[in-house]
């Protein structure tokens, strides 16, 4: 018998979770209404398929709006501005680890 470590329990929890709420990410069909209600807890949802994220939610379709990929935009390589801001961090650690070091010779020769 193998024994449930809590990493293995929480896995466990996210698959149910998964599993019953996998009727959000089936789309309806032709003839299928795009507004669902559900009843849970004694209280009514009206759930809407939302195209962009292809499964349903409680807001409206409308209030979605599919951003443009700024990918194009970026003309400017990402790994170059952080190397850069490293480097900067590092020179400043240097420098002040240096000017520590001198206090505390200063210091120690009182």
């Amino acid at each position: 018998m193998q024994q449930l470590t809590p990493h293995d329990g929480v896995d466990q929890i996210q698959a149910m979770m998964w599993k019953r709420n996998m009727w959000k990410r089936i789309p309806p069909k032709d003839s299928e209404p795009s507004v669902k209600k559900v009843y849970s807890d004694g209280k009514s949802k009206t759930y809407h398929w939302i195209p962009y994220h292809l499964q349903g939610g409680i807001r409206l379709p409308d209030e979605f709006k599919r951003l443009k990929s700024t990918k194009e935009k970026k003309d400017y390589n990402m790994k170059a501005i952080k190397r850069e801001n490293f480097k900067s961090r590092k020179q400043a650690f240097i420098k002040a680890k240096t000017a520590y070091k001198a206090c505390i010779s200063e210091f120690s020769a009182l």
